[in-house]
C-alpha cells in the first residue's frame, strides 16, 4: 500500500479592507497573505473585451497591501484586482 502526503492552502478571494479618494487620488486596499501574488487591472469601457494590466504583479507578504491612482476628471475607469 503506497501512501503520499501533501498539503493544500486555500486562500479566500481577496476583499477589499477600504477605499479612499482625496482630492484627485483614488486608492484601495486589501489582506494579502504571503505567496498570494496579485495584478491590478482596469478598462475604460466594462464592455471592451479585455482587461489591461495596470504595473507589475504584486506579492502578497501578510499584510495589507495597497493601490493608488490618480483621478482624471475627464475619464472613466474600472479596476478589478485578480488573483495570479
Amino acid at each position: 500500500i503506497a501512501t503520499q502526503m501533501f498539503k493544500v492552502t486555500v486562500h479566500l478571494p481577496p476583499q477589499l479592507s477600504a477605499v479612499y479618494q482625496s482630492g484627485n487620488q483614488f486608492a484601495f486596499t486589501w489582506p494579502a497573505p504571503t505567496g498570494q501574488a496579485y495584478q491590478i487591472e482596469y478598462k475604460a469601457d466594462l464592455s471592451a473585451s479585455s482587461w489591461i494590466p495596470f504595473g507589475n504583479p504584486v506579492a502578497g507578504n501578510g499584510s495589507i497591501l495597497m493601490f493608488t491612482n490618480s483621478l482624471n476628471a475627464s475619464a472613466q475607469c474600472f479596476f478589478r484586482l485578480r488573483i495570479l
